[in-house]
This record gives C-alpha cells, structure tokens and sequence, in this order.
C-alpha cells in the first residue's frame, strides 16, 4: 500500500510596482509524492500486471528515471537521506530510526533540518499529509500506542492535514483485480471477478500462513471490514 505526502507551496504573485523597483519573483508550487516500497512495479515501467493510468501519464509528462541508486536500501534510512541530502555516517543512519534519533529532538539551528524546511524558510507554506518521514502521520509513537503530538520534522511544516492515528494501523494492497487490506490481525480481500473467491478473509492470530479463508464461515467480520476496505478503493475498482 501506498500512504501519499503533499507539500504545497504558496504561490506568491508579483504585484504592479512603481518605478524601477523589481516585480516579486513568483515561486512555483511544489509537489512532493513520496511512495513506500513502490519499487518500479508501474505500467510505465512495463509492468503489464499494474494498473496505474495516472503515474503512467505523470511520467509521459516528466522525467522517467530508468537507472536510479539510492544511498541505502532501507525505509527510514532512505527518507532521511532524501529529506535531508545527507548519506549515512553513522549506525543509526542506516535505521528506520535516523529521523527520529538524528532531527525530532533537535532545536532549530542555522541549518535546515531537511529541504522542506529550507523552503518554509524561505516564503512558501509547507503542508504534510500522511507518510513523507517515516512515521505514517508524521508523529512519533509506536504502532499499538496513543498517538502523540511529537513531529517527526518539527521544524519543517506549517501544517499536518492527516488526523493522528486515521489509518486505523490498517495497510492496503491492491492487485490487478483486487484489493486487500490488513489490520493487526486480519487479511480481509475482495476481488473484482466473476470465479470463486470472492472474497477472502484470514485470521492471522490462529493462520499466520493463510491456510484457511474464512470468509463464510464468519459474515459479521466480513461486514465489519468491507467498509475499511471500500475506504481504501480510490476509485480504481466500481
């Protein structure tokens, strides 16, 4: 599953001057999409079995890169390598811990603490929605803890639009003719097909390996997680 971050910047206009003075420059806005484990599993890298029309355009539009290294293959690791433009020096850069340990404590300083703050620094308004550190919702506590109000960036953002813990610490997977999504303890699908199964649903606390769907023999959590799962379907399946 993919979790979206958005960074908008504020557009600011150059107004009518007198004399010689020099008109405002006008600052374009700024769109940042970061992608968890995406990899280059996308129809626009040949990939016939994914369905993704819109990044498929995207990279018509752009620039599609086709020989792209990053400074460490790790989730946290990377994003603060990417935030930051910094390669790991030390242990802890190479954890999904780097951010937190390296820049969440840290009082604001004469260096950035990452490219989002650079540019709230200078004049734009800088807007964080869902996973761009490496914490879903850009606050730090643990997966089965109450969300705290600790930023992950404190200094980079004007604003987090993603309400604390909204993801329900649910993850969705999407296939071809599918979606799935997981909950702490359930695996819950539904497929957009004809043949048998339609439905699938694991319970990961007595089946870790799936062997079982109990889908009909358990109607009540299958109506239960059919609106968890709609919730995920951003209109790529009717």
């Amino acid at each position: 599953m993919f979790r979206i971050l958005i960074l908008t910047g504020w557009i600011f206009l150059a107004s009518c001057s007198p004399g010689n003075q020099k008109p405002e420059k006008v600052h374009p806005n700024v769109l940042f999409i970061c992608v968890d484990d995406l990899r280059p599993e996308l129809g626009c890298y040949g990939n016939k079995l994914i369905i993704s029309p819109n990044l498929d355009k995207l990279a018509e539009e752009g620039c599609l890169f086709t020989n792209h290294f990053v400074t460490t293959p790790t989730c946290g690791a990377s994003r603060y390598s990417l935030l930051t433009g910094l390669i790991p020096r030390s242990g802890v850069g190479l954890t999904n811990d780097a951010i937190r340990e390296l820049i969440s404590n840290q009082p604001e300083g004469e260096k950035p603490e990452s490219f989002i703050h650079h540019l709230k620094r200078n004049g734009y308004y800088t807007v964080g929605i869902g996973k761009i550190s490496h914490y879903a919702d850009g606050l730090i506590y643990g997966y089965t803890e109450v969300p705290s109000d600790d930023l992950e960036l404190p200094h980079s953002w004007n604003e987090m639009m993603m309400d604390p813990g909204g993801w329900e610490n649910v993850a969705y997977s999407y296939f071809r003719k599918g979606i799935s999504v997981r909950t702490e303890r359930y695996r819950f699908t539904k497929y957009f097909r004809d043949e048998e199964p339609v439905i699938e649903l694991y319970d990961h606390l007595f089946d870790p390996h799936e062997n079982k769907n109990i889908a009909k023999e358990s109607p009540a959590m299958v109506v239960s997680l059919m609106p968890v799962l709609e919730k995920g379907n951003t209109g790529l399946y009717r």
